[in-house]
Formats: C-alpha cells, sequence, structure tokens
C-alpha cells in the first residue's frame, strides 16, 4: 500500500485528482475488506489532501475518523485534522486549535519527516496573522528534516526568488 500512497500522491502533486481520487479510494477499500487497516491512516492523509483540492469538504471531513482518534492521532492525522478545520472553519478557528489544543504541534520534527509539504502550508497558514514565533518554531522544526525547510523558510522570509528555485 505504501506505493499506491506514493503514486496517489504523485498524482495529485501533477493535478491529476480524479486518478488520485480513484486508486486512493480502491486502495482503501481494499485495507478495509482485507481487515489490514494499519495502511488505512496514511492512505486517508493523502486522500483527505485530495479532497481538500477537488474542493469536496464533506469527503475530506468523513475520513478524518478512519485517521484513528483521540489521543491514538499521530502528527499526520493532527495535520489533516488542522487542514479540514482551516478549510471549514478559517484559518483563525484553525490557528486558536493549534496553540489551545496541540501547542507543541510545530516542535515535531516527525510532523515534517511523515509530512515534507506541513512546513509550507503551516506557514501559509499562521503568516496572514503575524506570528513570526510560530513561523520560526517551525523553520527550525523543520530544519532538522531537509524536504520542505528551504521551502518553510522561503515563505517565512518571503522570499520570492528562494520560491522560484
Amino acid at each position: 500500500m505504501l506505493c499506491t500512497t506514493s503514486a496517489g500522491d504523485r498524482l495529485m502533486r501533477s493535478g491529476q485528482l480524479g486518478p488520485a481520487k480513484q486508486l486512493l479510494e480502491t486502495a482503501l477499500h481494499r485495507c478495509w475488506a482485507a481487515g489490514t487497516p494499519m495502511c488505512v491512516p496514511v492512505l486517508a492523509s493523502v486522500l483527505i489532501k485530495v479532497e481538500l483540492r477537488i474542493g469536496d469538504l464533506f469527503a475530506a471531513a468523513k475520513l478524518l475518523p478512519a485517521m484513528g482518534g483521540g489521543s491514538t492521532w499521530g502528527p499526520r492525522a493532527d495535520l489533516c485534522a488542522l487542514m479540514v478545520m482551516a478549510e471549514e472553519q478559517g484559518s483563525r478557528a484553525a490557528l486558536s486549535w493549534l496553540s489551545q489544543r496541540r501547542p507543541a504541534f510545530v516542535d515535531q520534527p516527525e510532523l515534517f519527516a511523515e509530512e515534507p509539504a506541513a512546513g509550507p502550508w503551516l506557514v501559509r497558514l499562521i503568516r496572514p496573522a503575524g506570528d513570526r514565533r510560530l513561523i520560526d518554531r517551525i523553520v527550525v522544526a523543520t530544519s532538522a528534516t531537509a524536504p520542505g525547510a528551504d521551502h518553510a523558510r522561503a515563505l517565512a522570509d518571503g522570499d520570492s526568488a528562494a520560491l522560484e528555485r
């Protein structure tokens, strides 16, 4: 299923949202049918991002329970919940949830190792609020994982030349 997740992610990033959705939904149904729930959270996390890019907030939110729940949620599931919340309730609600419920969320290098795009996404979410301290914490945490670190730093600094590279 890891290959399917990677293929779905590549399709999503290349803008092929329909084929990505179909591939990931098929893989999810196979996991559920085979009774192999270990694959479900990773597949669901990519499918949630596909649904958000398509603009189907309901479908994305419906997938959140497949990620786990409560205290068993890992950084990937928290990121997906935050993405859905930002779309559904706006960035202020997402930032409020982040600061009140998960204040150490952005300090987890494993988040940025699992989800390299998390750093840039979080910086885009936080930048309009002007919380430079929180942005700097994200840049420091992403520095521990190469993918996404330069992008997050360029967004944080407003460096358009670095973003073009």
